[in-house]
């Protein structure tokens, strides 16, 4: 008898089972896989978000601090210029100035400390608005002075017209 060749029967509970785990694989790398990228997205969007955090803060304090040296920049007269603040003049010693007044200010220094500190090393006559001190009244005895004698002239007057 001859032999008649059969094709082997595949064994269908293993090919089943084998599809159940490729599918189980496939379902639990894309379950994964979506909580990878939602952590990443959620990490992704507190990044932003501190990022934008910072950039607003720093924005805000660099429109403060560009305020305040505006408001310096103002207030100091230019050793060069005739009554110029060095807001508005482009000397280089103005500018040398300005970025003094900024390193102080970036440093936490207040508006007032600034000031002093800029008097101190310049003298009184770096502000447009000097500050009244005692060697005001220097700048104002010639005036008292000029009174004085007017005062001291109009009561003689007085004391001949009263004599004669």
């Amino acid at each position: 008898m001859a032999k008649i060749a059969t094709k082997p029967t595949p064994n269908f509970t293993f090919v089943a089972l084998f599809l159940c785990h490729l599918l189980l694989i496939a379902l639990t790398t894309d379950a994964r896989t979506s909580e990878a990228q939602d952590e990443l997205l959620q990490d992704e969007l507190l990044q932003d978000e501190l990022l934008n955090e910072a950039r607003a803060r720093t924005i805000t304090r660099s429109s403060i601090i560009d305020a305040r040296l505006q408001s310096l920049y103002r207030r100091v007269r230019c050793p060069v210029c005739a009554g110029q603040p060095i807001s508005e003049s482009d000397a280089p010693l103005s500018r040398i100035l300005r970025e003094e007044l900024a390193k102080k200010i970036e440093a936490g220094a207040s508006d007032e400390e600034a000031l002093a500190w800029l008097v101190a090393r310049y003298g009184e006559g770096v502000l447009l608005s000097p500050r009244f001190s005692s060697a005001a009244l220097l700048w104002l005895a010639p005036l008292l002075l000029a009174c004085a004698s007017l005062l001291v002239l109009r009561a003689r007057t007085r004391v001949r017209l009263e004599a004669k």
